[in-house]
């Protein structure tokens, strides 16, 4: 087994601790020992389940993502218009609508995966790449994607390490540059990381690297309503409402989803862990209070006032079983019993990310209100994060609506076998 974590961090640290008087060539055997001493490893991280285990589930998960997933939702959520939201010109930043991107991607993996780890047009490539009209982007975008050696030792030593015993989590500059230009030819030592490179959790740092504070701002926005989009596909079981001003430039939380039997209050943070965070220090503590415990607090406030019977809450109806769900940006894989505790108490709450409401959307109405019942009924499952505990159908079997209208929307939509017969039909007429 040589799994691509190893290798992304394998490569890391010999871009950082290269330099010219070191040369040798890498054997079948050598490479085996080398996994085999990075399997041997056994850091100092903690002595609780929190600091030993998440910066593990951190390096190792996002490696296990859908891709098809991740990609079309950078579309979905950062390019697609939304009401009260602003429209981006990734093209300025990444040298390609955003909406390209999916299709380029597809196209640096595929050619990586056929060149043996080398990004290297053979002329069928070319021909497809002529055909989708990307002969001129997708120089441009495969720059964008690529580094020298100096270039990705920069990187990483741009961004602290931290202590030693957590060196091995350190940032990779793999993540937002997979090709790596190392003179004789541009390769992907972890051709996974090409999709990751256009996902929205990297996306995020482009975005807010080119317009600042606007961007961020502008995504908080764009977070709420794509849930809401998301909420919209549980009807008619639920009726959904927005977020209900009780008092002047006073709010509610962001959603509320009412059918007969239950209520759910939903609250969205465009949140997404730190390196700190990931590591599962100090930080996480602080970014739960300060996101995720803000998100609870307000849940709270709303599930107040409706007990309370406030006016502006007369159309969620009278008070009924009643049950919270926190939805951040990118996901939250492992919280302190603390943590769980916290949002256990008073209205009963479920964290979540954008993936797991997508799952959740792929179940009609009355199903996914069983469930999230079900779940805050389970000691255990309600201490999970939402997307472990929701049994729902596998992605070959149930397909959410709006990733999939993204996906028809893309030039991979239409087979690029079909699209060169009709050119070579053109060309014979």
């Amino acid at each position: 087994m040589r799994p691509p974590w190893i290798v992304a961090a394998m490569v890391r640290d010999c871009i950082v601790a290269s330099h010219e008087g070191r040369a040798g060539r890498l054997s079948e055997r050598k490479l085996a020992r080398l996994f085999n001493l990075f399997n041997e490893t056994h850091d100092v991280h903690g002595d609780d389940v929190q600091s030993l285990l998440t910066p593990i589930l951190y390096e190792q998960f996002p490696y296990q993502q859908s891709h098809y997933e991740e990609i079309v939702r950078s579309i979905a959520l950062l390019d697609d218009p939304y009401d009260g939201s602003r429209a981006w010109p990734w093209d300025e930043v990444l040298g390609a609508p955003l909406a390209d991107i999916l299709t380029m991607a597809f196209i640096i993996h595929t050619v990586v995966m056929q060149s043996s780890g080398r990004f290297d047009l053979s002329r069928e490539f070319t021909a497809v790449v002529d055909v989708l009209g990307y002969s001129q982007s997708l120089p441009i975008i495969v720059a964008g994607l690529t580094r020298t050696v100096e270039e990705m030792k920069a990187a990483a030593n741009a961004v602290p390490s931290g202590d030693v015993e957590h060196r091995r989590f350190a940032y990779n500059p793999l993540i937002r540059t997979p090709l790596v230009d190392v003179g004789s030819g541009v390769y992907a030592p972890v051709p996974s990381l090409i999709y990751g490179a256009v996902s929205p959790s990297v996306l995020y740092h482009r975005g807010r690297d080119a317009w600042g504070d606007a961007f961020t701002r502008d995504l908080g926005v764009r977070v709420q309503q794509y849930v809401g989009k998301q909420m919209e596909l549980l009807s008619p079981h639920f009726t959904i409402v927005g977020e209900i001003e009780y008092e002047k430039s006073q709010l509610s939380a962001d959603w509320f989803l009412v059918s007969d039997d239950l209520l759910i209050i939903v609250e969205c943070k465009a949140s997404r862990a730190s390196l700190g965070t990931q590591l599962g220090t100090a930080a996480l503590d602080a970014q739960f209070k300060r996101d995720i415990g803000k998100a609870k607090l307000q849940i709270e406030r709303s599930a107040a006032m409706i007990t309370a019977h406030r006016p502006e809450f007369a159309q969620l109806g009278t008070p009924r079983q009643v049950i919270g769900l926190v939805i951040t940006a990118e996901p939250f894989y492992i919280l302190s019993s603390d943590h769980t505790r916290e949002l256990a108490d008073g209205t009963p709450t479920l964290l979540g990310s954008l993936r797991d409401i997508e799952h959740l959307a792929t179940l009609n109405g009355s199903e996914a209100g069983r469930q999230l019942k079900e779940i805050v009924d389970d000691p255990e499952k309600r201490t999970w994060p939402l997307g472990n505990s929701l049994d729902v159908p596998p992605n070959r079997e149930a397909r959410n609506p709006i990733l999939e209208s993204v996906w028809e929307r893309s030039p991979l939509a239409v087979p690029v076998a079909r699209r060169l017969a009709e050119r070579r039909s053109a060309w014979q007429d």
